[in-house]
């Protein structure tokens, strides 16, 4: 038997305040709120992220230079994957700001 600490001398099971968390989810999701998750960040991730995405942006753009001034196939393909990743990397970075997990 668990007993409340606080004001008054209530006694409530473990499974009560099971029951009452329920509840109170339940009524939530009835009214079409979902309880707000624990934002947690990573922030080491997020600081990595922002200066790999600055070295990836600056060498995407050297390379775009250098594909306009008359560059070979192999660039322009380069180019083509190098916005894929770049696109992925900055899409994790968005999620860890937001505090979402990166695999959702």
């Amino acid at each position: 038997m668990a007993r409340r600490v606080g004001f008054g001398s209530k006694k409530e099971s473990v499974a009560e305040a099971h029951l009452d968390t329920f509840r109170e989810r339940s009524r939530a999701q009835a009214l079409g709120r979902r309880p707000a998750p624990k934002v947690q960040r990573q922030w080491i991730p997020i600081i990595f992220l922002i200066f790999w995405l600055s070295g990836w942006s600056a060498g995407m753009a050297f390379a775009l230079l250098t594909a306009l001034k008359g560059g070979e196939v192999f660039l322009w393909v380069w180019l083509f994957f190098a916005a894929f990743g770049w696109a992925a990397a900055a899409i994790s970075l968005i999620k860890l700001l937001k505090g979402t997990p990166i695999d959702d």
